[in-house]
């Protein structure tokens, strides 16, 4: 590890203790649904059946 690197870690100081900002809380957010879309998009590139087959595995279980 850089001796700058181990600089800026103490100076932002733990990731914790400290509150998001409302920007930064919804640049989070758009992030978080940004990568859920991008899964859902890949489950249906893999398998486009996925959710029939979800139901028909949930359906199962409950027997």
């Amino acid at each position: 590890v850089r001796r700058e690197q181990i600089i800026e870690c103490v100076v932002k100081g733990s990731k914790w203790g400290t509150k998001l900002t409302p920007a930064q809380q919804e640049q989070r957010k758009k992030r978080v649904q940004n990568i859920q879309r991008e899964m859902l998009q890949k489950i249906h590139i893999i398998n486009p059946n996925f959710n029939q087959e979800l139901k028909e595995q949930l359906e199962r279980s409950r027997r």
